[in-house]
């Protein structure tokens, strides 16, 4: 009986090691976060394919969602009762354009320190996949979790 309680404890323990990882420099020089979701855990709730984000098998509905690339924010999309508002820096056709665009500048990750500077925030607690190419913060005080995938 002991042998198999100690058998499934040292599984799981392999299992927890592989999935999650809260250390930076795990990552290369050359992974950048090109887009930030902000998250509110929700399994009870019934939404589009398109505002839904299944992360370890957890089900997260996706408020809003921000794409960049080498000169900030490219691309915002907000929820909206029936899908999300498309948003884009460039007035693309059919998008309207982004208000503030210095609110989403761009998000740099700080190795040496092990947090993630998001415009005026600084992100210390964490937890990155690396099989999905994610970084997933604890929920704050408005149940709302960040999702930052990085290449």
């Amino acid at each position: 009986m002991k042998i198999i309680f100690y058998a499934i404890i040292i599984s799981l323990n392999f299992i927890g090691c592989d999935k999650y990882n809260d250390n930076l420099q795990s990552l290369s020089n050359k992974n950048k976060i090109y887009e930030k979701s902000i998250v509110i855990k929700k399994d009870d709730i019934e939404a589009s394919e398109s505002k839904v984000e299944i992360i370890s098998g957890t089900k997260y509905i996706i408020e809003e969602k921000a794409t960049y690339d080498n000169t900030g924010i490219l691309h915002l999309s907000t929820a909206g009762s029936e899908g999300f508002i498309a948003h884009s820096r460039n007035n693309e056709k059919g998008t309207l354009p982004i208000e503030n665009p210095k609110q989403y500048n761009e998000i740099k990750i700080d190795r040496s320190h092990n947090y993630i500077i998001d415009n005026q925030d600084t992100i210390k607690r964490f937890k990155i996949l690396m099989k999905d190419k994610i970084i997933l913060t604890p929920e704050n005080k408005n149940n709302r979790s960040y999702l930052y995938r990085f290449n």
